[in-house]
C-alpha cells in the first residue's frame, strides 16, 4: 500500500504547480475503509478518463516538463485490485479526487493488524 499512497501522492504533486493544495482523507464504512487524495491540479480531460489506469498512457494535458513514465496510476489499480479493493476518480476542470477503497480484510491481511472498532 505504501506504492499505491507514494504514486498517487506524487501524481498530486507533480499535476498541483505552484503550491496547489492537495487534502488527504479517509473515512470508514463496515466492510472497509476508503482514503480521498484531492488535488487542484490540471484536472483529466473527459478524452483520457477511459485510458488513465492503462500502462504506459500520460494525459495529453501533461505539460512539458512533467516526467513519468504513464505506469504510476496503472500500478495503483493492479496493486488496489490485488487486495480486493478499487480505485475510482472524480476530475473536473481543475483538479481531480483518487478514491481507494480497501476491504477490512485486505487491510488487515496485508500489514497482519486487526482491525479495531
Amino acid at each position: 500500500m505504501r506504492e499505491v499512497f507514494t504514486n498517487v501522492l506524487s501524481n498530486a504533486v507533480k499535476y498541483s504547480r505552484d503550491g496547489g493544495m492537495i487534502a488527504i482523507s479517509a473515512a470508514s464504512a463496515q466492510d472497509g475503509v476508503t482514503f480521498h487524495v484531492a488535488d487542484a491540479g490540471l484536472g483529466i480531460p473527459m478524452e483520457a478518463r477511459s485510458r488513465i489506469f492503462t500502462k504506459f498512457y500520460r494525459a495529453p494535458n501533461v505539460i512539458e516538463g512533467i516526467e513519468g513514465t504513464g505506469l504510476g496510476l496503472y500500478i495503483v489499480k493492479a496493486i488496489v485490485e490485488k487486495h480486493g479493493g478499487e480505485v475510482t476518480f472524480d476530475s473536473g476542470g481543475k483538479g481531480t479526487t483518487f478514491h481507494i477503497r480497501m476491504p477490512l480484510a485486505a487491510a488487515s491481511a496485508s500489514d497482519g493488524a486487526v482491525p479495531s472498532r
